[in-house]
């Protein structure tokens, strides 16, 4: 399968964004007791995409290009997870081999200090995930705090983008409607995406 572009302008409306969380819970018929584990590696991201309620032909065509280029759920594509840019880091590096788990070391940091707070993202092997904690960078390397454990372990100098993190998506469905007004205006439907991994 194919990585498209992901068109830029018009801007989109909004995205829902839903973070990867698998759990499976049990409850005792006897006691009523409560109990439940989590999958730490089964979950993935999914979104709604929703756009302007109007598009002009002009700003329509480059959508229904993409809509076509999907190809129902076969190709893939990037959506930014950030707004604006979280930092003025560009070459923040993996530091270290055969990571895996919660946390992730990494070096090429141009500051010390705070440089990415709780909550922000970044994309490490194509796997979005969000941090934690906040990363401290003493030196130009930090130890990140992850919410999610790494789905594969990143190999050393692997780029790390905590500048505008992305995540790899697709349709979740072949159908990708759009409606034709009169005067030449469109109307896309709100899609599905989940995490093309």
């Amino acid at each position: 399968m194919t990585i498209i572009a992901f068109p830029n302008d018009p801007k989109i409306a909004q995205i829902m964004w839903t973070p990867p969380a698998k759990t499976q819970i049990n409850r005792s018929t006897f006691v009523g007791r409560r109990r439940g584990t989590i999958l730490p590696s089964a979950g993935f991201w999914k979104c709604q995409v929703s756009f302007p309620l109007v598009m002009s032909e002009a700003e329509f065509l480059p959508w229904r290009a993409f809509l076509l280029a999907c190809n129902g759920q076969a190709n893939s594509f990037r959506i930014e997870i950030a707004d604006s840019p979280q930092t003025a880091a560009t070459s923040v590096l993996v530091n270290g081999a055969g990571q895996a788990g919660l946390s992730l070391a990494t070096d090429g940091w141009p500051t010390s200090g705070i440089v990415l707070k709780a909550g922000h993202a970044i994309t490490v092997g194509e796997q979005p995930i969000v941090l934690a904690a906040d990363a401290v960078a003493s030196g130009g390397a930090a130890t990140l705090s992850l919410s999610r454990v790494l789905r594969s372990s990143p190999a050393d100098n692997a780029p790390v983008e905590v500048r505008l993190p992305t995540a790899l998506m697709a349709s979740e469905k072949d159908d990708l409607p759009y409606t034709a007004l009169p005067g030449q205006m469109y109307q896309i439907q709100p899609f599905g995406c989940e995490e093309a991994f």
